[in-house]
């Protein structure tokens, strides 16, 4: 092959590579304070609880809970890498007779139109919802003004985690927000784990 030919060949295919990696968009910066729970319940109000699953020691028997314990995964988007290889924190639901409801105000980048949500939830032992049409949780953004937009989301019964993502695009300029998530009445616990919310315009 002549090298000047091989030379040319190799500059084109860099620069398409490199004009791809432009038009795909990056992640961006979590807006959500531990997201991840790797701190507890801190920077988050409202009901529900931190929980610790630790992996057992080598020879140890494992607690029941643990059979239903994923694995440690990857982080999502922009959300922190886990303090620990055989450790997971997350906020555990009980769900009763009535709602709950946990939540988090956060900043937008001015001149964000649109907002990716992403997080994770799995099952516990028992778990029931008495919403099995409309699905077990529903997450909203709230503006100061107090109008707030939903989405209603089913969960399998499933120890594995199951992650859900939506896209929503913001209806003014306000530079303030509310993440609040509702879980319904009914019965079993349901875990959450890695919120992440990403201004994907600006």
């Amino acid at each position: 092959m002549n090298i000047r030919f091989a030379v040319a060949v190799v500059v084109v295919a860099l620069s398409s590579l490199a004009k791809s990696d432009a038009q795909t968009p990056k992640p961006g910066k979590n807006l959500l304070d531990n997201g991840d729970f790797s701190t507890g319940v801190a920077h988050w109000k409202g009901d529900g609880k931190a929980e610790v699953f630790s992996a057992p020691q080598p020879g140890a028997t494992a607690p029941s809970s643990f059979a239903a314990t994923p694995v440690p995964r990857p982080p999502l988007g922009g959300a922190s890498v886990k303090p620990g290889a055989d450790v997971n924190r997350s906020i555990c639901i009980t769900l009763g007779t009535r709602s709950q409801t946990f939540s988090q105000s956060f900043s937008v980048p001015r001149d964000t139109t649109t907002l990716k949500i992403k997080f994770r939830v799995r099952t516990g032992d028992g778990f029931v919802t008495g919403r099995e049409t409309a699905g077990a949780l529903q997450f909203r953004i709230r503006y100061p003004a107090g109008n707030h937009t939903f989405f209603d989301r089913k969960v399998a019964r499933s120890p594995d985690w199951q992650t859900i993502e939506s896209n929503y695009s913001l209806t003014s300029q306000t530079r303030n927000l509310d993440f609040a998530v509702e879980v319904f009445p009914g019965a079993g616990q349901l875990y959450f784990d890695d919120f992440v919310i990403e201004a994907l315009e600006r």
